[in-house]
């Protein structure tokens, strides 16, 4: 099904849907001045939803693409899987100031590798996250996460992989941040493997400039 933009409402609530195949090509398929409130919904196939606040909740997100699927100034998500989603500039699953994620698993996203772009799952300035799982999510730098500061508790990061291939490297398989602190998560196979520029990546499995 092929629908045309959803634009110009200050809020939208979806509960118990089913959103398939709403895309407007890379540009915004939904854009809400104020908040969008997802529960308990299958999302799947549509192009990018952009609003202020975003709450997700219950959910299993899949298969979405554009310039980010989700494009927030912030965002709470809980009790929801996001897997396969896509994006051509950075955040594979989400852009956006600030995130807060509980009890989330984020697998397979990835983003587009021309210009190096950040963030396989995540890409924000700041990031809570508390009992997530990260696998197999793939970027320029920060495979699953790429933000100013993270703070995470409890969260796995398995094989993720940052993959410059212009500019970097820029390293981080699972992590790429100014700022970090974790407590009690777990890293396994996590890489870069960076073709573009000279020397190593710093941090296979984190990258941080105040260091962790």
């Amino acid at each position: 099904m092929s629908v045309q933009r959803f634009r110009g409402a200050t809020s939208l609530g979806f509960l118990d849907c089913t959103v398939v195949d709403y895309a407007n090509g890379t540009f915004e398929a939904f854009y809400v001045t104020g908040s969008v409130s997802i529960v308990d919904c299958l999302w799947h196939s549509c192009g990018p939803l952009r609003s202020g606040q975003l709450l997700v909740s219950g959910c299993d997100v899949f298969g979405n693409s554009g310039w980010a699927p989700f494009l927030e100034d912030s965002a709470v998500m809980s009790d929801s899987l996001f897997q396969d989603n896509f994006a051509y500039d950075g955040g594979g699953v989400i852009y956006c100031g600030v995130v807060s994620a509980t009890d989330c698993s984020f697998i397979g996203n990835y983003v587009s590798g021309i210009d190096d772009y950040f963030g396989g799952a995540i890409c924000a300035s700041a990031v809570t996250l508390s009992n997530c799982y990260f696998r197999e999510n793939r970027s320029g730098g920060g495979g699953a996460i790429s933000c100013g500061s993270l703070v995470a508790e409890d969260c796995t990061f398995e094989a993720n992989e940052s993959f410059a291939q212009k500019y970097g490297p820029y390293g981080g398989g699972a992590i790429m941040a100014s700022n970090v602190d974790l407590v009690g998560c777990v890293f396994f196979n996590n890489r870069d493997v960076s073709t573009s520029g000279p020397g190593l990546a710093p941090g296979g499995a984190v990258s941080s400039e105040q260091g962790v």
